[in-house]
């Protein structure tokens, strides 16, 4: 995706993609059942991680672009964990209900 992004010059192809495979690849999970293949689960898995992955990237390169490089590692470290922490706490909270 960063030679995509290098050589066109917009985000809006890769972030498109990233939200078309996290859709897809949920809406595909949603047909499992307690018969369904391991092939299936694991694929339908990768492709969410795909788009999960992509939007990792993707959205890292306008953050670091708009700020000085002294604060970049800050701001990668603060990126990261909003992420990580907004993963776990959904997750978290589906689990009490």
């Amino acid at each position: 995706m960063g030679i995509l992004i290098k050589k066109t010059g917009n985000y809006t192809i890769p972030v498109f993609v990233n939200w078309v495979l996290i859709i897809v690849g949920v809406g595909l999970l949603t047909t499992l059942d307690a018969n369904s293949s391991l092939f299936k689960s694991v694929g339908f898995q990768l492709v969410v991680g795909s788009g999960i992955g992509i939007g990792y990237a993707v959205f890292l390169f306008p953050i670091l672009a708009s700020i000085p490089v002294t604060q970049a590692a800050p701001a990668m470290a603060l990126y990261i964990f909003s992420r990580n922490f907004g993963f776990v706490s959904s997750s978290t909270l589906r689990k009490m209900r």
